[in-house]
């Protein structure tokens, strides 16, 4: 990131985003080649189960020859090395001494202050980490997906309604079984090309005759993206996305909302929307440039085991399957990015 004052600052955080589990400590890198910030401590973070957090290859996390000895006492402003720490959102993640800890699923912005006045930042992604999936990933091994830390998948149903048989993800069956049977939660979506109320109504009975009744721990996705659909103004795009969701919640099942962000801005806007979840598609940024009640953020595409070449990542923001309820404790998740 850049300090809000450049001519006299030289240091930064090595990080933009970070991936956290609820109870995990994690340190801020923090670079500091001109030597103007001093400290002489180093750390480890205990990722409350019991160890130390590895990253970086050792259990001293802090790097540029800058380290902090981390805070006995509380809250989530703290001073250390001439940098006072802060949390945009206590109740996500606090930070003491460059020690960020996740308190719930949400984000935070985790900002370090010089005494000069420049300040570095990076987000707090308190999140699930999961992956979406189709035919175009043909067969994975979801054993060894589960393994490399997902802990939520979700999968293409099929797209439109025009041929029901031939618009069947050929990979839905394998991919549900193979997901639940090694632990991952599921949800799912279904890719649209609906431009009328009555044609979304048609996807939605297909993406239900797909589903067959099968139970899902996340939601149904209406994916409303295509660019046969970027000529509807904001009323009909409602219009489409309600006539998909409301049959989808007839049958019992939760419904949601997937595009990418300059869809959501320009016609994803009409306030009969606010009551679905979003699951938003933004790439190459450290936090989603969406302000609405975001619960998924597909944030780019990497590889996964079990998988070959690279696969659409997701943070989830939503204890959709109750994997937290009781424990406080998240498995199957990576300690950081």
């Amino acid at each position: 990131t850049t300090p809000s004052n450049p001519a006299s600052a030289s240091w930064s955080l090595d990080q933009t985003r970070m991936n956290l589990q609820v109870g995990q400590s994690i340190s801020v890198n923090v670079s500091d080649p001109s030597g103007q910030l001093e400290s002489s401590s180093t750390i480890g973070t205990s990722n409350g189960l019991g160890g130390l957090v590895s990253i970086g290859g050792g259990s001293t996390i802090m790097t540029g020859g800058l380290t902090f000895a981390p805070s006995t006492g509380s809250g989530s402003t703290s001073t250390s090395g001439g940098l006072v720490w802060t949390s945009s959102d206590e109740s996500v993640a606090t930070v003491q001494d460059g020690v960020v800890t996740a308190k719930k699923l949400g984000r935070a912005i985790i900002t370090a202050t010089a005494a000069d006045g420049s300040s570095q930042s990076c987000v707090a992604h308190v999140a699930l980490k999961g992956i979406d999936v189709s035919s175009w990933q043909k067969t994975l091994d979801w054993s060894a997906v589960a393994a490399s830390g997902i802990a939520f998948a979700m999968i293409r149903t099929g797209y439109g309604s025009e041929n029901w048989a031939d618009q069947t993800d050929a990979y839905f069956e394998a991919n549900y079984n193979g997901a639940t049977s090694n632990g991952i939660a599921v949800g799912v979506y279904h890719y649209s090309y609906a431009t009328t109320p009555e044609a979304a109504s048609q996807e939605a009975q297909m993406c239900l005759s797909i589903l067959n009744g099968r139970k899902l721990d996340f939601p149904v996705a209406f994916d409303i993206e295509d660019a046969s659909q970027k000529s509807l103004t904001p009323e009909q795009a409602a219009e489409i996305v309600i006539a998909f969701c409301d049959t989808i919640e007839q049958a019992g099942y939760d419904a949601a909302i997937y595009s990418y962000t300059n869809f959501y801005t320009s016609k994803l806007t009409d306030p009969r929307l606010d009551k679905y979840d979003k699951w938003v598609a933004h790439w190459g940024v450290d936090n989603p440039r969406y302000n609405g009640n975001l619960s998924i953020w597909q944030y780019g595409s990497a590889p996964v085991a079990g998988a070959s070449g690279n696969v659409d990542m997701n943070y989830c923001y939503v204890d959709y399957a109750g994997v937290l309820q009781g424990s406080g404790e998240v498995s199957n998740l990576s300690a950081a990015e």
